[in-house]
Parts: structure tokens; C-alpha cells; sequence
């Protein structure tokens, strides 16, 4: 509904500023148009995760820091940045396992439109299934998510492993 050309959110305050409306789900930006409610749905849910990091993180610590002299920012690169690393690899993970299931904002929004513009794996699949009938083909593009999930966990684990000297 924000993005509808005759009576969307978007186009309503453009004109209440006296500018012209615009459509906003075209074939080169609908994908973009997708990324901000996602993105809004769930940058909260990160952002708890780190907030319970933090605070997780002794206090002891922050307080020799300050009698050692520290900075205020150079307790946040040096102390908490090291210390939020867990939650990090988790944040990711999580981003990496998301990014195969958002099915929902794609189907309401533009349905991977215009043209197919918008379409990712998981509507694709969807749209295998139950538009064309094809269980099989809509089968093995979820096998296919899987994989592709799991190995980009696996790399991204390896690779955090390997930044930090973990073995």
C-alpha cells in the first residue's frame, strides 16, 4: 500500500510537498523497493541480539579500562567489538538462514514482479509448486536453498574462524 501509485503512502507525502507522483515497483527498482521492509522487519531483532551482548559483558572489565586510562572509543573498538563476536557470527548466520526464507514481502509487494524482477528462490519456488504444478522442479530448488544455506554458514563459520585465529 506505501508504494501504490494512486493513493500510496509514498506518493500522498510527495504531493502534500508539491511534487509530482512517482511509481515506485518498476523493473529496476522493485528489488530495491523489497529491501527496505525486510531490512525493517527484522534490523530490531539484530539489534536486541547485540543489546543482550553488551550487556552480557562484565562490567569489571570496563571499569580497569577506565582506571587504566582508556578512551571511551577505544573501549568500544578495543573492549566491546572483541567481546561481540559471538553474537556476530550468530547475527549472520541468522541474516544468511533469512535471506533463503523471505517468501512474504515478495508475494504481497510485487508478487516478483514486474517481469520477474523481484523474484527470488523461495517465490520461484512457490510459484513452481502452485502456479505451474511442477513439485518436483519446486522440490529440488528447496534442496537447493538448503545446500546453498548450509555451505554459505559453513564458509562464513570458517572464515570468522579464521579472522579471529580460532581453530
Amino acid at each position: 500500500m506505501i508504494y501504490k501509485y494512486d493513493y500510496g503512502l509514498l506518493n500522498y507525502i510527495i504531493q502534500a510537498f508539491g511534487g509530482e507522483p512517482q511509481v515506485w515497483l518498476t523493473k529496476e527498482r522493485s528489488i530495491y523497493m523489497l529491501l527496505i521492509p525486510v531490512c525493517w522487519q527484522f534490523v530490531g531483532f539484530y539489534f536486541v541480539v547485540y543489546l543482550t551482548a553488551i550487556a552480557n559483558i562484565p562490567i569489571d572489565i570496563y571499569e580497569s579500562a577506565v582506571l587504566d586510562g582508556v578512551k571511551p572509543w577505544q573501549k568500544a573498538i578495543y573492549i566491546t567489538v572483541p567481546m561481540l563476536k559471538s553474537s556476530l557470527v550468530a547475527n549472520v548466520v541468522l541474516v544468511i538462514s533469512g535471506c533463503f526464507r523471505v517468501f512474504d514481502m515478495v508475494y504481497i509487494i510485487t508478487g516478483g514482479g514486474p517481469l520477474n524482477s523481484s523474484q527470488l528462490l523461495s517465490s520461484y519456488m512457490y510459484y513452481k509448486a502452485f502456479a505451474d504444478y511442477n513439485t518436483g522442479y519446486a522440490s529440488a530448488i528447496a534442496i537447493i536453498m538448503m545446500v546453498l544455506g548450509l555451505s554459505i554458514t559453513g564458509v562464513v563459520k570458517v572464515f570468522t574462524n579464521k579472522i579471529q585465529g580460532d581453530t
